[in-house]
């Protein structure tokens, strides 16, 4: 096992539509029983041991893996209370399965601590342990792929889009944009992102990762660890110039997939080169007795006339329906859509009724 790797969550659905990456983070480890977990909020300080192709690592200073809302019937009384769900993660336990070409396969034990606090209520429920097993990829940075940025080249990356969009709903996150790159020479030139219109240079290393300084002042290095049917999977070390939350790391890290902009494809020039019906993987209808989401097709329907709806496809059998049909739940989303002069879509969200059928 490398001492530098990123790890993946391996078949999960991240953010978005058709996202099967759900972040990661980077391990780097000294060879002698220490090391660090590079995350979105930070750097995790670790202690690690190795027994055969077992890596198990361990979080001295605690590591809070998830904290979310939810609601509790705690006596019984058919009355569900509001509470903080925190987990803090003890330890990992990685195990081996398949060592691949393109990333090794491990399956990943997590053991750690629930914690509960109450909103507005006097209602208390104890800690309790949880464990979670599950599939991930691990990716070594001495493998990793070159950029390779053309004159005039676009790809999507991470970037910090707070500043220029502080209402967004996830304020303490990376998003997507798109980078267009000018070339000064074979390894470095200038550049600007299309959504939030910032500036920046870059630099190709010697390692082939990608060096980005914006105009902010703040700086990323981009990595790309692997290339699969559903995008380039590329991590990010990236340096704010302050953090998203107080109390958090200015140096953070992330993972998500990447796309190289195809120059050659046609450019639509009228509505009906772009209508059709876009579909994609995602997570909904959680149950709070469930450790996962589940996971259904979500499409999006743009009419050639500028009208469209979106629509979620699951099995019956998922939300109790005695039947072998998909039941298809047609959302209370309209979308009225045009095609600017710059070939991009825009949209607008409209609010309708809610009809189900089967």
């Amino acid at each position: 096992m490398p001492l530098t790797f990123l790890v993946t969550d391996e078949g999960q659905i991240g953010d978005g539509v058709g996202n099967d990456l759900d972040g990661g983070g980077k391990f780097v480890l000294d060879g002698a029983g220490n090391g660090t977990l590079l995350v979105e909020e930070g750097t995790i300080n670790l202690t690690y041991t190795v027994t055969g192709d077992v890596l198990t690592t361990t979080f001295p200073g605690g590591f809070i893996i998830d904290d979310f809302e939810n609601f509790i019937d705690v006596n019984g009384d058919s009355v569900e209370e509001k509470f903080t769900v925190t987990e803090t993660a003890e330890f990992f336990e990685l195990s081996l399965v398949e060592d691949k070409v393109t990333g090794d396969l491990f399956t990943i034990r997590e053991v750690g601590t629930r914690s509960y606090l109450g909103i507005d209520t006097t209602e208390t429920i104890a800690d309790e342990t949880y464990e979670f097993i599950d599939q991930i990829l691990t990716f070594d940075y001495a493998q990793q792929i070159p950029f390779v940025v053309a004159d005039g080249s676009s790809r999507s990356l991470v970037i910090n889009a707070i500043p220029q969009f502080p209402l967004v709903n996830d304020n303490d996150e990376l998003y997507l944009d798109e980078f267009v790159f000018t070339a000064t020479d074979a390894s470095s030139g200038t550049g600007t992102t299309v959504f939030n219109g910032i500036g920046f240079t870059y630099t190709l290393n010697a390692d082939g990762h990608l060096s980005v300084v914006f105009a902010n002042n703040e700086t990323a290095e981009y990595y790309h660890l692997a290339t699969r049917p559903t995008g380039d999977i590329v991590s990010v070390e990236y340096t704010l110039n302050a953090p998203f939350v107080a109390g958090d790391d200015a140096f953070i890290g992330a993972v998500n997939l990447s796309f190289l902009k195809d120059q050659t494809d046609p450019v639509p020039a009228l509505r009906a080169d772009v209508a059709g019906i876009y579909t994609g993987k995602i997570e909904s209808f959680s149950d709070s007795t469930a450790d996962d989401d589940q996971v259904v097709d979500l499409s999006v329907r743009l009419n050639p006339d500028g009208t469209g709806s979106v629509e979620v496809e699951i099995a019956s059998a998922q939300i109790g329906v005695s039947s072998d049909q998909t039941v298809v739940f047609p959302s209370s989303l309209g979308v009225c859509w045009s095609l600017e002069t710059d070939s991009s879509v825009s949209y607008t969200h409209l609010t309708l009724p809610t009809i189900y059928s089967v």
